[in-house]
């Protein structure tokens, strides 16, 4: 048991009890220090009333020769352990933002500050802390418990090495009250420690509104939060997390807590701190967990073997999900949606392999990584994010398989500033504004089997150099493939464009754009317009349009079928333009060169009511064919049939028309008693052998 001070002037008289191995001494003021120590003493007991905890131990006095076994010298003992406490208390209070109340949970001790003073030590026998226990211990005034399943904590609470702690089932609320300031806020950190949370609500409370139960509002600096420092264990089951998480930066760097600051793409001045956060070194899971409203979701920075498992991060004010130089996180199930900022950011150093992940309709872009080296997302869907599915920032060596965004997206697949060897397989894409866009800086990024399809402005945008786009679908976008800026070495392979526009641009900045067994098909304009000087066309057909074929700079074209299109290929500025194995049926013009231009044909047919046409100069090798479009042979056919039917019912009418009624036979005459006119009723007669 410990005595308790009740009130400055009983302590004045009788000393605040001393907790030492288990028991309590009694130790009268006038035999125990000088006057000036008594009032220092009772000015202590007196706060420690006042905040409602048990009295803490005085100062330390000079030792005397009182034998070791002695009441007094176990006094002492206990007055130096507590001033050794009182110091070391003070040194974490300072380094860890000087918050309000902290309770300091040691392996065999709990102290209990306030602004910084130790107001009581009271000792433990270890194991487990709980909530309920605490509460006991500490009184109403630090943990309250307004009924058996709920818990107000009204500390900061500080869990130090080999500590274990564990927060429910007993316990199915806890509430972290929260102030203006951030020293009020009752956070909960853990340092080579072990924290458990199950089957709990976590949420904060603001302090000036216990009664109506409303959480600390996101603007509030003392908003609290969780975090898991070095050679912590952090372990979230069956939860909500919710309303925790300040705006601006915790204490300085290097002090325990301090890692809870937090780069965000989208918080004011880019700093925030995160509901949770798994610190570096610090290891542990989230299964079945909802964090719901905090200023940053969840955070692993520098966390190793993190279990994320059937978690969802939403309606963050900025960023869900943040992971920063985690190593070894295991990831399942996680959705991260309605978020402020970014759903989910990947940072720091690689590699890493990541899938099962879900983005969707956060305000910046569902998944973003950023100088990533070694990164792999299998897997990963997006869907109505505002700032884009995926954007790649500085990757290198990074992969994306089996991506799928959706939904009403500015671009569903962005990769920029400096990425390098990067490859994207089996992508699909639907709806938004842009599809892919690779800017300019990047390089070596290959795109294979994408479907990108629906989208209001562009399907695929390319600036960088080594660029590859194989095997993939485009289909109803206004143009379907870009390729601009400082564009170089360009290969377009076996891509397919259906609907749209316009199929392929490329401007005349682009250097070096190759396209082989491109298919395009049913656009409304042209099917590719190239101003760069360097490309080269090889296979491939264009089917429908108004050009087939439109260029604004010499090229090279090489076995390309065009059909069903008004002009087949046009000229229009002066170059020379090699064109060999072609075959061009069209509406109007089959080539068509303006004035400047050259046109070098060869091996070639084309067929066109004008063949060639324009100021330009055509040439032709002896193997080219110009002639008139073919005869459609089916509807000639159709149309013949019907004519000819038309002559002969004509002609069988006419016929008809010129014949003299025949005459009836004598025996038929003879049925008719009175006889008749055979003149007259002949044609009656007629009607009815008919």
């Amino acid at each position: 048991m410990t005595a308790r001070i009740r009130g400055p002037l009983r302590a004045m008289a009788v000393v605040a009890a001393v907790c030492a191995g288990g028991f309590v001494l009694a130790w009268p003021a006038a035999a125990a220090a000088t006057a000036a120590e008594a009032a220092g003493t009772a000015n202590l007991a007196a706060t420690a009333a006042v905040a409602g905890l048990p009295a803490a131990s005085p100062s330390p006095s000079p030792k005397s020769d009182q034998p070791s076994g002695s009441p007094t010298t176990a006094v002492q003992r206990a007055q130096e352990n507590f001033a050794t406490a009182a110091s070391l208390d003070q040194v974490i209070w300072a380094q860890i933002g000087q918050p309000d109340r902290l309770i300091i949970i040691r392996a065999r001790s709990v102290d209990v500050t306030q602004d910084g003073i130790l107001l009581t030590h009271i000792p433990r026998a270890g194991g487990i802390v709980t909530i309920p226990w605490l509460a006991g211990v500490l009184g109403s005034a630090w943990i309250s418990m307004p009924n058996p399943d709920t818990a107000v904590l009204s500390a900061a609470l500080l869990l130090s090495s080999g500590t274990r702690m564990q927060i429910g089932p007993d316990v199915r609320r806890l509430l972290l009250v929260g102030g203006t300031a951030r020293a009020s806020a009752s956070w909960i950190s853990c340092e080579q420690a072990s924290l458990t949370i199950s089957g709990v609500a976590l949420s904060s409370l603001r302090a000036a509104n216990e009664a109506g139960g409303q959480p600390v509002p996101a603007s509030w600096a003392g908003r609290p939060y969780i975090y898991a420092a070095a050679g912590a264990r952090l372990d979230v089951s069956g939860s909500t997390v919710s309303d925790l998480g300040a705006p601006q930066a915790p204490p300085p760097a290097g002090a325990p807590g301090s890692a809870t600051r937090t780069r965000s793409l989208s918080a004011p001045g880019g700093v925030a701190v995160a509901g949770v956060t798994w610190g570096k070194g610090s290891t542990g899971s989230a299964v079945n967990v909802r964090f719901e409203g905090n200023q940053v979701g969840l955070v692993l920075d520098g966390s190793v073997g993190v279990r994320l498992s059937n978690v969802t991060v939403e309606n963050s004010v900025h960023d869900g999900l943040l992971l920063r130089g985690d190593r070894g996180t295991s990831l399942t199930e996680v959705i991260s949606r309605s978020n402020g900022g970014n759903g989910i950011i990947i940072s720091g150093a690689g590699p890493r392999h990541l899938s099962g992940l879900i983005a969707a309709a956060n305000a910046a872009a569902g998944v973003s990584a950023v100088t990533q080296t070694g990164l792999v997302l299998t897997g990963v869907r997006a869907a109505a994010d505002m700032g884009g599915g995926v954007r790649l920032v500085g990757c290198v060596r990074c992969a994306v398989n089996g991506l799928v965004a959706v939904g009403d997206q500015t671009t569903a697949l962005t990769i920029s500033r400096a990425s390098d060897d990067v490859s994207v397989t089996g992508a699909n894409l639907n709806g938004g504004q842009i599809g892919i866009s690779i800017t300019a800086g990047t390089r070596a990024v290959t795109l294979r089997g994408a479907v990108v399809t629906g989208f209001n402005r562009l399907g695929v945008g390319v600036a960088g150099t080594d660029v590859s786009v194989l095997w993939s679908q485009i289909s109803g976008s206004p143009v379907a493939v870009r390729v601009y800026g400082p564009a170089a070495r360009i290969q377009l392979s076996g891509v397919t464009v259906r609907g749209g526009r316009d199929g392929v641009i490329v401007t005349h900045t682009a250097d070096s754009v190759s396209l082989s067994d491109v298919t395009v098909t049913g656009v409304a304009h042209n099917g590719v317009t190239s101003a760069s000087a360097a490309l080269r066309m090889s296979g491939g057909h264009i089917y429908g349009g108004h050009v087939g074929i439109a260029l604004l700079a010499p090229a090279a074209i090489v076995g390309v079928d065009i059909d069903r299109v008004v002009i087949g290929v046009h000229v229009r500025t002066a170059g020379v333009v090699d064109a060999s194995r072609i075959n061009v049926v069209a509406g109007r013009y089959g080539i068509k060169a303006d004035a400047g231009a050259r046109v070098d044909l060869s091996d070639s047919v084309i067929r066109a009511p004008i063949v060639v046409a324009g100021a330009g100069y055509i040439s032709r090798d002896s193997l080219t064919v110009l002639s008139l479009p073919p005869i459609p042979w089916l509807g000639f056919t159709a149309i013949t049939a019907v004519l000819l039917a038309i002559i002969l019912q004509t002609i069988h009418q006419l016929r008809r028309g010129s014949t003299r009624a025949p005459r009836l036979p004598r025996h038929a005459r003879r049925r008719y008693a009175g006889g008749f006119d055979q003149d007259k009723d002949s044609h009656s007669a007629l009607n009815v052998i008919n």
